[in-house]
């Protein structure tokens, strides 16, 4: 609160009482001393009547420093405390641009003590934390909403295996066929609410079909007695039938491990909403969790959580010249990347010409991890919807800095990278396009939830189809990039 506005609030507060005293009142003001065992007493002030010049040093008295050279004091006009609040400042301006340190909430002392250093940076340092803000990049982030339809057509003119991948995704969204493993369709019917009588499941036969892939669990879910009981009987089915191929048996194991966890993270959701916990214990419980069970067919591809990755100083984005701004990055930009850790010689390729580069990382990070194993799809988390437009900004500033440093290696022009924003338990995939000049993200595809079972099994089958684009597109254009295709 600067000095203004102080001499306002007393000359107010003097007049308010002024005004409640009875005519004829005889009793004199006190004056409230900061130290009253060493303040002698002062005999009143005669004032002529007009308060309009008092200063703040009428209205508290103190004691003058024999020793201090004498200075006339600073008269200022008087204005209402009502005013000063509205003007803003001592001057009437409320333009935080022409002098933004007359907001600051320190002494005049050390406003002029932070003048003294405005020569190491005049520059904005404001945090990027709203998806608006990245329109200030030397090279800006575009949010684009569109439609499905709308969404196609940008995909599909510059990419059309990304096309492929679009519509696999939102096919599954519009119909759900096929998201439920037809070997656990007993055991699933009764949890969606189907099977209590006879031909109740025809609306939902068509959500049913056959995994023939093996699954590997991520070993954090909790048994049920159920599903152990159906895990006997199997047993016993295939000790009583020896011609049942020993894959068909394990096989469906895997699927009752993956529905285990998966019933399990449905639990911890609702738990979750019920008592807030923090992005932290999201993560750990729910998101990490779901990420690896989407992606443990491909042995290629893996959930890396990337908390801790900050974007090297080379790669930082920059303002547009003209804004004279600086784009200050927080400690934490976005949570997990989909990493590609080949087991086949590209490994070794993506080590050799890593160890060429000048700064020696495939990615824009010197985040261990990220190093030698290339990043494809970003995911960002939140626990309030509130934080949305923060999670955009963050991950449209880990996009432009990632596509400003593979852009080095290949073309980015026909690439298209997949984004994820977990809010809570919701789900939204976006598509991120390099135009040159500036980059758009277009989306959003709603591609399920983990607060009840049928909309986890759409994500972990929408997840899963990333995973599949890691190990197949992104893959070849990887090896493009390493000199090996």
């Amino acid at each position: 609160m600067g000095p203004d506005i102080i001499q306002a609030w007393v000359h107010h507060v003097n007049e308010s009482q002024s005004s409640l005293s009875p005519p004829g009142s005889r009793k004199r003001k006190r004056t409230v001393l900061t130290d009253m065992d060493n303040a002698p007493r002062r005999s009143p002030r005669k004032h002529g009547g007009d308060n309009n010049n008092r200063t703040v040093q009428d209205a508290a008295i103190s004691l003058p420093d024999p020793s201090a050279t004498p200075r006339a004091k600073r008269i200022l006009p008087a204005r209402t405390y009502y005013h000063t609040l509205r003007d803003g400042d001592g001057d009437g301006n409320d333009d935080d641009s022409a002098n933004p340190l007359q907001r600051n909430p320190l002494s005049s002392h050390s406003t002029r003590s932070i003048s003294h250093t405005s020569s190491r940076s005049t520059r904005s340092t404001s945090p990027v934390k709203r998806a608006q803000d990245l329109r200030k990049l030397q090279k800006p982030v575009h949010f684009i909403h569109q439609s499905p339809r709308d969404l196609a057509a940008t995909i599909g003119a510059v990419n059309k295996r990304s096309l492929d991948l679009f519509k696999r995704i939102n096919s599954k969204i519009t119909t759900r066929r096929g998201i439920l493993p037809l070997q656990l369709r007993d055991i699933l019917l009764p949890e969606l609410g189907y099977g209590l009588e006879e031909n109740d499941d025809e609306d939902v036969s068509h959500m049913f079909s056959d995994r023939a892939q093996p699954i590997t669990n991520d070993g954090n879910h909790n048994g049920g007695q159920r599903l152990k009981d159906r895990r006997r009987q199997i047993l016993v089915a295939a000790y009583n039938q020896r011609d049942v191929p020993e894959d068909q048996v394990l096989r469906q194991f895997d699927l009752l491990d993956e529905l285990e966890t998966l019933l399990d993270i449905v639990t911890r959701t609702k738990e979750f909403k019920a008592v807030l916990r923090s992005e932290a214990a999201w993560n750990e419980h729910i998101h990490g969790r779901v990420l690896a069970l989407a992606l443990a067919e491909y042995p290629e591809v893996r959930a890396e959580n990337v908390t801790r990755a900050n974007i090297a100083k080379p790669f930082q984005p920059l303002a547009r010249p003209e804004l004279d701004l600086e784009v200050p990055l927080s400690t934490k930009m976005i949570d997990y990347a989909l990493l590609l850790d080949p087991v086949d010689q590209l490994s070794g390729h993506i080590r050799d010409f890593v160890a060429r580069l000048q700064l020696q990382t495939f990615n824009q990070s010197n985040y261990e991890p990220l190093r030698t194993a290339p990043s494809g799809v970003f995911v960002e988390t939140k626990v309030e919807t509130k934080r949305y437009p923060e999670a955009r900004a963050q991950l449209g500033i880990w996009l432009a800095t990632w596509f400003g440093r593979v852009s080095e290696f290949h073309s980015t022009s026909d690439l298209i990278v997949p984004v994820l924003i977990a809010t809570a338990e919701a789900w939204e995939l976006w598509f991120a396009i390099d135009r040159r000049d500036y980059f758009d993200v277009c989306g959003p595809l709603v591609i399920g939830s983990t607060d009840d079972l049928q909309s986890i099994y759409l994500l972990r089958y929408c997840l899963s189809c990333l995973g599949g684009w890691m190990s197949t597109d992104f893959r070849c254009w990887v090896k493009v990039c390493v000199g090996t295709n």
